[in-house]
């Protein structure tokens, strides 16, 4: 059996680059012939196009620029992760009709592909496009908001009902499925702990610097760069950034270019990491390391998912307030609990990814 994983690969994102090498994996290593299908989202690809600039406020449309311009530094190291990933021919939402005879089921997931603001409410990531509704199923999608805007309302809940089988990465995502189609789907894991920490560590390229702080952001914050300041002090450690400190200026190394074998890497390598990302707070829990997380506001939209995650693994503990710590920043946690906790999610998850695998081949 033949799949396509529909989700976000284009983007130099840590996150979307990790999230789709993973379950590609994995459903490789269930058995199956998987691609991800090289679908190209002008939205989301063009963050400099004129539709951007006509549906974003100014400071998004200049921000989107930013980043997109921040991540060519690091857009030779993630095509090189890359080279490990099997994609479809490109496509575009003018012939990805014509994929439909390619594969005999369409996955889409594990990242925001329902978050109707960040890809202008592209109906190609709800599989619109596909003709045999049982070829549809998603695993681990999500919308990225708490709320659906009533004018999408009717379209997503006509689509969502065709899909064969739906599984979601939040708790907000399975209250958006009930509200719209009233159906209990289950939430899953994201693809990222369904490897293991020794999976994730045969792919790192290892820095040569040694007793660290790796501060990892996805937003301005001066409170977090603050934070960073102090534990430095307090620990004699030097820092390294991912891409730069953002909200203040600190002595540090910066990792503008650094990639995703890079970026593990790190994590690994590091003494204390201080994060605002999903997949830099995971991959230090899944690394066993010293970590604090904060959310800056601008990114707060994006928070449910890391909440949940902490909280789930009792390690909410680890989230700053205002930039400061309410444990001691020396403070070690005891793995043995979340160790056992993250394989059985991961357990779960793969039996349930199996299981609708299987479905379909029969």
């Amino acid at each position: 059996m033949k799949i396509g994983i529909l989700t976000f690969h284009r983007v130099y994102n840590y996150g979307a680059v990790l999230q789709s090498y993973a379950l590609q994996k994995v459903i490789k290593q269930l058995g199956y012939d998987v691609e991800i299908i090289d679908y190209w989202c002008d939205y989301i690809y063009r963050p400099y196009s004129i539709e951007n600039f006509k549906t974003k406020s100014f400071t998004d449309y200049i921000m989107g620029i930013c980043g997109r311009i921040i991540y060519n530094f690091r857009k030779k190291k993630t095509k090189r992760f890359q080279k490990s990933i099997q994609y479809s021919p490109k496509v575009n939402q003018n012939n990805i009709k014509a994929l439909n005879d390619r594969y005999d089921l369409f996955l889409v997931g594990s990242d925001q592909v329902w978050n109707y603001p960040l890809t202008n409410f592209d109906t190609t990531y709800l599989l619109d496009f596909i003709t045999d509704n049982n070829k549809k199923v998603s695993y681990a999608a999500s919308f990225g908001v708490k709320t659906i805007d009533d004018k999408y309302k009717e379209t997503y809940a006509k689509l969502l009902s065709e899909f064969s089988s739906i599984s979601v990465r939040e708790s907000t995502g399975v209250s958006i499925v009930r509200e719209l189609i009233n159906k209990d789907v289950p939430m899953v894991a994201d693809p990222v702990i369904l490897l293991t920490s020794d999976e994730w560590e045969s792919l790192a390229h290892m820095p040569k610097e040694k007793g660290y702080i790796l501060v990892y952001q996805l937003g301005f914050s001066s409170s977090t760069i603050n934070f960073v300041e102090m534990l430095s002090k307090k620990t004699n450690k030097k820092v390294i950034s991912l891409p730069f400190p953002m909200g203040k200026f600190i002595p540090c190394k910066w990792g503008l270019t650094k990639g995703p074998a890079d970026l593990i890497g790190l994590i690994k390598n590091a003494d204390y990491i201080v994060t605002s990302s999903f997949h830099g707070a995971l991959l230090s829990i899944m690394f066993e390391k010293k970590f604090f997380v904060e959310i800056p506001k601008n990114t707060a939209f994006m928070s449910t998912r890391i909440v949940e995650l902490l909280d789930w693994l009792n390690l909410s503990d680890r989230f700053l307030k205002e930039g400061k710590a309410t444990i001691p920043i020396d403070k070690t946690i005891d793995y043995s609990p979340v160790k056992i906790k993250l394989n059985t999610i991961r357990d779960e998850s793969l039996q349930y990814l199996h299981n609708i695998l299987k479905g379909k081949e029969q």
